[in-house]
């Protein structure tokens, strides 16, 4: 249960794969900023299996922060839980520059596992979610996936790397919470959907969102 809530297990069962690439794109097919991404999503089943560790960082982060109690309900919730794991990529505009440019952002990479819990109140019409995510920057995968691709695809040699965000490898997390409530919403002819979002983070991004 969540507090004095009555909570109800969604049974979703899966996974899924997820690989964005700039090369993709129809046009402007540059590497510059945020470059490739490659993730791959498992819940509930095998998330409580793989991502045990996580999970628990997580639940406990929850209940220190207090954001598991955050909202009283009149009915039951639904929930699920969701870990990713996966690695992204940024780099410079120039790739072929192995000298770092004041002027251009360096190469950096993320490989991380992140556990998340989503609970709904079909009632209220609101969800939270809240996900801790552990990783390691600036490992040495990203260029060897990085120039692997570049070779395949017949593009320019990625150089540089040795400049990345904490070459080697360094240990780093984050802990974000979200909660989205729909406030109205119309049919027929005029079908609109009109809700509120609060974000924040605190790690590697520490950042607060309304939307």
């Amino acid at each position: 249960s969540l507090g004095h809530c009555p909570v109800t297990d969604v049974a979703n069962y899966g996974w899924s794969l997820r690989l964005d690439n700039d090369g993709f794109a129809a046009h402007n097919r540059e590497d510059r900023d945020y470059t490739a991404g490659l993730s791959f999503t498992f819940y509930d089943a095998s998330e409580r299996k793989l991502a045990a560790a996580v999970r628990k960082a997580l639940r406990w982060t929850d209940k220190r922060t207090g954001f598991a109690q955050i909202d009283q309900c009149e009915s039951a919730l639904q929930r699920t839980e969701i870990s990713d794991f996966g690695l992204v990529l940024f780099s410079p505009d120039e790739i072929g520059r192995v000298e770092p440019s004041e002027a251009d952002r360096p190469y950096a990479n993320l490989l991380y596992l992140s556990s998340s819990r989503y609970a709904i109140n079909a009632e209220q019409s609101v969800m939270r979610q809240s996900t801790m995510t552990i990783g390691f920057l600036g490992t040495p995968a990203a260029e060897a996936i990085h120039s692997g691709v570049h070779q395949l695809l017949g593009s320019q040699d990625p150089r540089g790397y040795s400049q990345q965000l904490s070459d080697g490898g360094e240990l780093t997390a984050r802990y974000s919470v979200a909660r989205r409530s729909l406030l109205s919403m119309g049919s027929g002819r005029s079908q609109y959907d009109l809700s509120l979002a609060l974000e924040g983070s605190v790690g590697y991004l520490t950042e607060g969102v309304i939307g």
